[in-house]
């Protein structure tokens, strides 16, 4: 990947031509991340230190990308609603818990061989339409029941989606 910028404790970086292939970019980008979970598990063990955290929204699609700016301050990056969507991800896995989340073309991008579960469908801001959200876990494996929290979840059953979600939390280290 390129890392873009930094802006303040935040990186962007994108995966795309000419730095990679034009099928790889979404696999990539997901193998960065689940790394960066790996990382961040060593870091809070070895350092003792478990209040740092991190945040990462993935998503894929068409982005201009090229040398942007004027005279005396350019720099090579991309922008457009794929990059924002990426941006409104990052800041959704707050309200989720959860440290990675990445779009719904990310996911069908990425193919099989990563352990990603669906989250829910949301509205950003800029957006009509809702977006299909997933989570990609790292090296963890998806909780017993969480599909079936899912389900309730979606059919409105507070009650029923409050006690499985519970008990995915307790399993979840």
């Amino acid at each position: 990947g390129v890392v873009d910028k930094f802006m303040g404790d935040a990186v962007m970086a994108f995966w795309g031509a000419p730095f990679t292939g034009p099928d790889e970019h979404a696999a990539l980008a997901c193998r960065a991340a689940a790394a960066a979970l790996e990382g961040l598990g060593k870091l809070r063990s070895d350092a003792g230190i478990s209040d740092i955290d991190f945040r990462i929204g993935i998503s894929s699609g068409e982005v201009i990308v090229g040398t942007i700016g004027s005279e005396t301050s350019r720099s090579y990056t991309v922008m457009g609603d794929t990059v924002n969507l990426g941006s409104r991800l990052e800041g959704a896995n707050k309200a989720y818990g959860t440290h990675v989340i990445m779009s719904e073309r990310t996911r069908e991008l990425a193919g099989d061989g990563f352990p990603i579960r669906e989250l829910d469908l949301i509205r950003v801001k800029g957006k009509t339409e809702p977006t299909r959200i997933h989570q990609l876990l790292g090296n963890k494996l998806e909780p017993q029941g969480f599909q079936e929290g899912l389900k309730a979840y979606r059919n409105q059953d507070w009650e029923a989606a409050t006690r499985v979600f519970e008990t995915c939390l307790t399993e979840v280290p």
